[in-house]
């Protein structure tokens, strides 16, 4: 995934501050096995820290052949 300046997920719209450095941030993580990517949105996105003007984020979507207990185990 790149991460890209800023909050871009929904409607939760975090501007990136000025002097942050414009270039992504590149990072790996594991896919879920079978998990087949998606467009659909999360309508309420639940976030675990505080805007910061200094984040980078990204966002992808995916369905997964499990219950969501299974998935979290994994």
């Amino acid at each position: 995934m790149q991460l890209w300046p800023g909050i871009h997920y929904g409607h939760a719209r975090v501007e990136p501050a000025d002097d942050i450095p414009l270039d992504p941030v590149e990072v790996t993580v594991p896919l879920y096995p079978g998990a087949v990517l998606t467009d659909r949105v999360q309508e309420h996105a639940n976030f675990h820290h505080r805007p910061d003007h200094y984040l980078k984020s990204a966002v992808a979507s995916y369905e997964v052949p499990a219950g969501e207990e299974e998935v979290e185990r994994w």
